[in-house]
């Protein structure tokens, strides 16, 4: 079936499916969307074009974990996480979530600072912003994974991990710094990392400890879910500045961010991630390695 099959949808549905210059894209589109096909559930068409980063998200997701060898099931059911993999007898779900910017009339909404840039106005990246609305969206699948968990639909030997991505609200995320999703989920704001090497293979450098995102308004923010036994059975996050707007089939974004405290852990370069991170000791002196 064609994936911009509905007349019309989202701006950003109606751009790609309309404007010309777009062809391209449409046609990368259509080949992720002719490997993913058979994984979607039966309301994805419909879906794409109303939540369109959302679906996307889903999409080039799962066709960069076809890419990478990885075996996704067929369910059965459209209830349950989005993605469900199996390995080696070890079943691993993924729940993907791409964040909105947010009302803009809350204070802690992401504001589009790409867009005040082609205004001329300059503006400061809204890490904090950014920060809010991943630890908003941790919790949010957090939560949907004891949902299922207590339906039998997942179980406690499972794998499973959260996907953050796909939105707009992130494009204007900075690439060689450590990434937003790191700082909301540990207490640390790092400096710049260097690429591993094969003379070095792993890369670290000393934050600073932070304990907690400001939040305009209301109660800050901790930093520590992935320091915190309240978050164990969440293995890790994905996270990529990917999204519509800004894709490739030949090159991804990806990034894995191991929970330190998680039941279930993915081995090391578990997936063929742009980046990589390790954790360890205690809050207050946690150490920070780049393995990829």
């Amino acid at each position: 079936m064609d994936l911009f099959q509905e007349c019309c949808g989202s701006v950003a549905y109606n751009n790609i499916r309309g404007i010309s210059s777009q062809r391209e894209n449409r046609k990368v589109l259509a080949r992720m969307w002719s490997l993913y096909e058979p994984f979607a559930d039966r309301n994805f068409l419909s879906e794409f074009a109303r939540q369109t980063d959302q679906r996307f998200w889903e999409m080039y997701l799962a066709y960069w974990l076809l890419e990478a060898g990885k075996n996704l099931v067929v369910r059965m059911s459209a209830e349950g996480p989005d993605i469900l993999i199996e390995e080696n007898d070890q079943r691993i779900w993924i729940e993907a979530i791409s964040p909105t910017f947010g009302d803009v009339s809350n204070p802690n909404s992401v504001p589009d600072t790409v867009d005040a840039c082609r205004q001329g106005i300059m503006a400061k990246t809204p890490k904090t912003q950014i920060e809010l609305r991943v630890t908003a969206a941790v919790k949010e699948k957090r939560d949907k994974f004891r949902g299922y968990l207590k339906n039998g639909i997942v179980s406690k030997t499972d794998v499973k991990l959260i996907a953050i991505g796909g939105s707009a609200a992130f494009q204007q995320v900075p690439d060689n710094r450590l990434p937003y999703a790191f700082s909301a989920v540990y207490p640390i704001e790092g400096l710049a990392f260097s690429v591993p090497s094969l003379d070095n293979p792993t890369s670290a450098t000393i934050g600073v400890n932070c304990k907690h995102i400001p939040k305009v308004g209301g109660r800050s923010v901790p930093r520590s879910a992935f320091l915190s036994p309240e978050y164990s059975d969440v293995s890790g996050i994905i996270w990529s500045s990917d999204w519509i707007g800004r894709f490739s089939d030949k090159k991804q974004s990806f990034t894995y961010i191991p929970n330190s405290t998680a039941s279930l852990s993915l081995p090391a370069k578990w997936a063929k991630w742009a980046s990589e991170y390790m954790i360890s000791g205690e809050e207050g002196d946690l150490q920070v390695s780049r393995l990829v």
